[in-house]
Formats: C-alpha cells, sequence, structure tokens
C-alpha cells in the first residue's frame, strides 16, 4: 500500500512538473512574480531550467520574517537578512524591475541607500519598500541623502541623532511612527498627515543647525494628523518651545513631558487637543501642580 502511494505521488509530481515544462519562460516568470524572492529562488533546485530562471523575474519580494525564527541574535538575523538582499540584487540579470518590496531591520542607512540606487538604476515602476527599521549609534544627519520613500508605511529610529524633517518629507503615506533619538536637527517637524500611530522619545538636548549646534531648543513639532488613533510623546532634558497639534480621533495617548518652562506655553493646548481620548496616561512632570502618584490615568 505504501509502495502504491508513493507511485501515485511520484506520478502526480510527474504530471505538474510536465504541465510545466510546456509553458514559455514568459509565463513561467508572470507566475514566479506573485512568490515571495525566497520561494522564486527555492525552485532553482526543480531542474537545469529552473536554475537561472528567478534571475529574470520582475518583481522582487523580500522581508525578513524567515530570518527572525533563525536560532541566532537579533543582529545576526539583521546581518544575515541585509546580506541576502545584496545577493539577490548583485545576481538578479533583469535589470527592468518593476517592482521591488522590501520589509526588513537594518542598523544603517547605507544598505538601504544602495537598495534605492539599485532601483533607480532598474527604472523601477514600484519602489514599495513597506516596512524600515534603523536601530543603533546612527547619526542620519550628516550627509544623508534626498529621501524619497513613497510607499513606506511603518518607520521605527531609535538612533543617537537624526535630521528627522528631511526623512519625513519623503515619507508621505507613513502610518506608523516611533522615533527615539539623543538629537534631533530639525528647527520644524511636521508629521505625515496619515499618520496613525505615533511615539516620540527625546532623550538628550536637540541640536539647531542655524543657531550653532547642540543645545538649543526646537522651535516647533507640528502634529496636524486627523487620522492618529495613538500618541506617545516622552521628553527628558531637551526643549520644545511650541506645539501644534490637530488630533480629533486619537484614542489612546500618553504624555511625560519634562519639567521645562518653555513646555507650560503648549502643554495645555495639547491637553485640550486631546479632551476626547478614551486613555489618556499622563507623567507626573506633565501636569502642574505634579501629581503625588507615579503618574496619572484618566479614562473617559
Amino acid at each position: 500500500m505504501a509502495k502504491l502511494k508513493s507511485l501515485k505521488v511520484e506520478a502526480a509530481t510527474s504530471t505538474t512538473m510536465d504541465m510545466f515544462s510546456s509553458l514559455t519562460d514568459d509565463i513561467l516568470l508572470h507566475i514566479l512574480s506573485f512568490l515571495p524572492t525566497r520561494t522564486s529562488i527555492a525552485t532553482s533546485v526543480l531542474s537545469r531550467r529552473w536554475r537561472h530562471l528567478w534571475k529574470q523575474v520582475q518583481v522582487l519580494d523580500i522581508e525578513d520574517l524567515s530570518f527572525c525564527f533563525l536560532s541566532v541574535s537579533d543582529d545576526e538575523a539583521r546581518k544575515r537578512f541585509v546580506a541576502f538582499v545584496n545577493g539577490v540584487l548583485s545576481r538578479h540579470k533583469d535589470r527592468r524591475v518593476r517592482k521591488l518590496r522590501l520589509s526588513g531591520m537594518v542598523f544603517s542607512w547605507k544598505p538601504v541607500e544602495h537598495w534605492i540606487d539599485y532601483a533607480i538604476k532598474s527604472h523601477l515602476e514600484d519602489l514599495s519598500l513597506v516596512s524600515l527599521i534603523l536601530e543603533g549609534t546612527l547619526a542620519l544627519h550628516d550627509y544623508l541623502p534626498i529621501v524619497n520613500l513613497p510607499s513606506l508605511k511603518n518607520l521605527k529610529l531609535n538612533v543617537y541623532s537624526v535630521d528627522l524633517e528631511k526623512i519625513l518629507s519623503g515619507c508621505p503615506v507613513l502610518e506608523t511612527l516611533n522615533v527615539s533619538a539623543r538629537r534631533i536637527f530639525s528647527d520644524v517637524i511636521h508629521k505625515p498627515r496619515f499618520l496613525k500611530s505615533f511615539k516620540f522619545e527625546f532623550i538628550g538636548e536637540f541640536a539647531n543647525p542655524n543657531a550653532g549646534g547642540c543645545g538649543c531648543a526646537i522651535e516647533s513639532i507640528e502634529i496636524d494628523t486627523p487620522f492618529l488613533e495613538y500618541l506617545q510623546i516622552i521628553i527628558h532634558d531637551s526643549r520644545v518651545r511650541n506645539l501644534v497639534c490637530n488630533l480629533p480621533k486619537v484614542a489612546e495617548a500618553h504624555l511625560y513631558i519634562g519639567e521645562k518652562d518653555v513646555h507650560v506655553r503648549w502643554r495645555p493646548k495639547l491637553l485640550r487637543a486631546l479632551c476626547t481620548t478614551k486613555l489618556l496616561v499622563l507623567g507626573d512632570s506633565t501636569i502642574e501642580p505634579p501629581s503625588p502618584s507615579p503618574s496619572s490615568t484618566f479614562s473617559a
């Protein structure tokens, strides 16, 4: 019985392969274009004809999920992901890539810049970089190129310094933004209007390039985000002179704002903008006078 079942499986596999063998390369490439790139590469073991077929697919879809489940450290998994992407792009034969989708975690802007440069040289029709995470002691302000990420929806920056306004100006459809930085090289920061989740943490001091660098306050943060649903602002020793906000749909907000005189002017305005929020959590230094408890939570 087992032998008969094995023969049936072999016959079915042979029939399937015969069916694919009768198809032209153009049709096979069209089929492969709907698969993740890692799966397309796996088909190279099927036969000699399939060995290099994936290199001609005009749609590249690469994400780091398969690297996250390896029994290695997060650092090693990210390095392997970057190496895999670089390997795919270097081996890819067809320079007429129509779509490139990358979703993964990297430590620096350099590989991302390389990938975008590849996309431009490929006369790419659709650069769909959906998620990007940059972490480490990175300085994302000096020599930062023009950022153009029209499809980016999720961005996480956990870095030493960043020209946030320059990056955000090139991300028009961003929906999730998570920023943690010690220094911000921007006078005014405008948030994308389609943002749905915004986490903002400033650990150290702002640096204003027009006022001599370190220790200067940022002039303004503009949060004109009518679709925002989640907000978290943590400001430690930094100074923000003004905050402009439009937050009609925020359902949950967490505010931990340091005790600075310049914050007193705009904190009431921020709280009024959040008056319809269902859950509002305030750190003890956010309200005046300070709350006797470590934090005060209000639920509507």
